[in-house]
């Protein structure tokens, strides 16, 4: 049974997407979350030239706003 939810940044959406495992995220947690940053910090790879994955057309992947540990909102 899958972990209930997880709280991914770009260095794991990245590497797994480079060498095949992305759907690894889906297989382990029910529900993979990520801040609007990630999606930024992803687009500026793209321009540079590096392979990314496009996460807004990952439907698994629910792209929003997440608290902090210290109580505030992340990006």
């Amino acid at each position: 049974m899958p972990n209930p939810q997880v709280i991914v940044n770009t260095s794991p959406l990245l590497y797994l997407h480079q060498v095949g495992y992305l759907e690894l995220l889906q297989r382990l947690y029910s529900q993979i979350l990520t801040p609007p940053a990630v999606v930024e910090e992803l687009a500026i790879g793209k321009n540079k030239g590096i392979d990314v994955p496009n996460i807004q057309a990952i439907e698994w992947i629910s792209i929003t706003l997440v608290k902090s540990l210290t109580g505030g909102q992340e990006g």
